[in-house]
C-alpha cells in the first residue's frame, strides 16, 4: 500500500502526512434535457419526453430537482436547494438526490456537463 510523505509532495501534504485541501478539478454540472416538459399534477409531476417519446411520473421532490436543473447545476447545489426547501436531514437529501439523479442520467432525462 503506498504511504504518502511530506517529502514526495510538500504542497499537498501536511506534516500528518494527510492530503490536505484537495479537491477535483472541476465539480461535474448536471441539466435536464431540452425536451423535457415538466407539468405538476397534485403533489407529483408528469414529464414528458419529447425526443425519446416517453413520460414518467415523479415525486414532488423530483418534479422540484428537474425544475432546478433548467440550468446546470452540481450535486452540492441540488443537495443545498432541497435542503432549503423540505425539512429533511442532510443525509436523506444526498442520498435522495443521488439515486434520484443517477436514475434521470441512465434515462437519458438528464444530462452531465463538464464543471
Amino acid at each position: 500500500m503506498f504511504e504518502p510523505t511530506a517529502a514526495l509532495a510538500p504542497d499537498l501534504f501536511g506534516a500528518s502526512g494527510a492530503l490536505e485541501d484537495f479537491s477535483p478539478m472541476t465539480e461535474p454540472s448536471y441539466r435536464r434535457h431540452p425536451d423535457l416538459r415538466l407539468t405538476p399534477l397534485e403533489g407529483e409531476g408528469i414529464v414528458l419526453h419529447l425526443g425519446e417519446r416517453r413520460y414518467f411520473s415523479v415525486s414532488e421532490t423530483g418534479l422540484a430537482l428537474l425544475e432546478a436543473l433548467k440550468q446546470s447545476r452540481t450535486f452540492q447545489e441540488l443537495v443545498e436547494g432541497l435542503l432549503a426547501e423540505h425539512e429533511v436531514e442532510p443525509e436523506t437529501a444526498i442520498s435522495t438526490t443521488r439515486a434520484f439523479l443517477d436514475q434521470c442520467l441512465a434515462s437519458a432525462v438528464v444530462m452531465e456537463t463538464p464543471g
